[in-house]
C-alpha cells in the first residue's frame, strides 16, 4: 500500500480544486519537476512536495487573482498549461522547456503483442471546432464506438460508425477539458485520448 503523506504546506485555508505535476528541462537541461495546484483562492506552484515545509507560491497573479482554479490541463510536448477557472475564463501559459520523450506507454491505443494501430492519429487536441480521428490499420473491425466524457465523467457524445478516418465536431461543446474513448464493437481494441475545447 501506499505511505500517504501531507504536501499542503503554507496552504492550509483554500481548498485544492485541481492539481498537475510538470517535468520540465532546467538551465542546465536536466529534468526539473514542478507542482501546480488550482485553489478556491488561485493558481499556486512548488517544486518540492518533499520538503519538512512545503511553500507554495502564487502563479499569474496580474491575470488569474483569486479566481477558483477548477481544472488543469496539461500538454507536455510543448509544455503548455491550461488553466480554466470558474466564472473567470481560461489561460494558458508555457512553462519552460519541455523534457517530453514519446513512447507507447501514455495512452494504449492498442492491446500487448498487436502489430497494427487501432488508431492512428488524433488532432489537434487544443481545439475549437472538430477533432479530425485518424484510423489505423487494422483488418476486421466492422464498427467502432466513439463516446466523449466531460472531466466531471458526464458522457457528451455518443456515436458508432464505420472503421475509417472521421471528423468530430465539438463546436456546440462547453470550453474545458474532455476524454475521447474508441473502442471496436467487440471491444478488443481500444484508445483513449485527452483534448481541450476552447
Amino acid at each position: 500500500l501506499p505511505t500517504w503523506k501531507n504536501a499542503e504546506g503554507n496552504l492550509t485555508l483554500p481548498s485544492v480544486r485541481s492539481c498537475m505535476i510538470i517535468v520540465k528541462k532546467d538551465a542546465s537541461g536536466k529534468a526539473a519537476t514542478e507542482y501546480y495546484v488550482g485553489t478556491s483562492v488561485g493558481l499556486y506552484s512548488t517544486t518540492n512536495i518533499n520538503a519538512a515545509s512545503v511553500n507554495w507560491e502564487r502563479e499569474g497573479d496580474a491575470v488569474l487573482g483569486m479566481a477558483i482554479v477548477s481544472t488543469l490541463d496539461y500538454r507536455p510536448q510543448d509544455n503548455t498549461l491550461l488553466v480554466g477557472t470558474h466564472g473567470n475564463g481560461m489561460f494558458y501559459a508555457n512553462t519552460g522547456t519541455p523534457n517530453f520523450v514519446p513512447n507507447g506507454a501514455v495512452v494504449p491505443v492498442e492491446p500487448p503483442g498487436a502489430d497494427s494501430i487501432f488508431i492512428k492519429s488524433l488532432y489537434p487536441t487544443l481545439t475549437n471546432h472538430y477533432l479530425l480521428l485518424g484510423a489505423g490499420s487494422i483488418t476486421g473491425i466492422s464498427q467502432i464506438s466513439i463516446r466523449i466524457y466531460n472531466m466531471a465523467g458526464q458522457l457528451v457524445y455518443a456515436n458508432t460508425g464505420s472503421y475509417e478516418t472521421t471528423q468530430i465536431d465539438v463546436s456546440r461543446f462547453a470550453a474545458g477539458g474532455y476524454i475521447l474513448k474508441i473502442a471496436s464493437r467487440d471491444n478488443k481494441y481500444k484508445y483513449t485520448k485527452r483534448f481541450v475545447k476552447y
